[in-house]
């Protein structure tokens, strides 16, 4: 059985995770209390997140903050590219642009069809991270 954590310990671990535990208390306060939409409640979180945690828990990190913001942009832009694609695929099909759909989609089938497997993935749209 592994032994308890002493009274000292207990109580830096406690100071060190202040700040982090005010995040819930900001959204559901917030939120509970009539404060704040649900939106407005995870805005005042990230700017709490900005201005407060990571200047006072990782100073270091506030430099690779822009990197970071350029990461989650990329990131959500995949999927609302998907969705904008798919957006003007239907109405086409529905606005009876019958020629233009089976264009675009044979040009998309024949991307997928490569006969040398470099046809059009996901995967080649995913990002690395350095």
């Amino acid at each position: 059985m592994k032994k308890r954590a002493p009274l000292t310990e207990v109580v830096v671990a406690a100071r060190g995770a202040a700040l982090p535990l005010v995040i819930p208390v900001i959204i559901m306060g917030g939120i509970l209390s009539g404060w704040f939409t649900p939106t407005e409640a995870g805005m005042v979180a990230c700017a709490y997140i900005l201005l407060v945690l990571i200047p006072l828990l990782r100073p270091a990190h506030v430099r690779e903050l822009p990197r970071d913001f350029m990461y989650a942009g990329l990131l959500y832009s995949l999927p609302l590219a998907a969705v904008a694609g798919a957006s003007a695929f239907g109405w086409m099909v529905a606005r009876g642009c019958a020629v233009a759909a089976q264009v675009a989609a044979a040009g998309i089938g024949g991307l997928l069809q490569e006969p040398h497997g470099h046809g059009l993935h996901l995967s080649t749209l995913s990002l690395r991270r350095p």
